[in-house]
């Protein structure tokens, strides 16, 4: 079985997006699909709605 990996907290906090968003979508997709994030931009995103994209491997 193989060892699972380190988790750790960073000492410093990560710096986010400044702007007022009225509302988030966030999507977590294959590494290898090209289509989902721009299909959503074009669908949802906005000045008031922004688009968060996590990508995973495909194994």
């Amino acid at each position: 079985m193989k060892p699972l990996p380190e988790i750790r907290l960073l000492p410093t906090r990560p710096a986010l997006d400044a702007r007022p968003l009225a509302k988030r979508v966030g999507l977590i997709i294959l590494a290898t699909d090209h289509t989902s994030e721009p299909d959503f931009h074009r669908m949802v995103a906005s000045e008031r709605i922004g688009v968060y994209v996590a990508r995973i491997p495909y194994k």
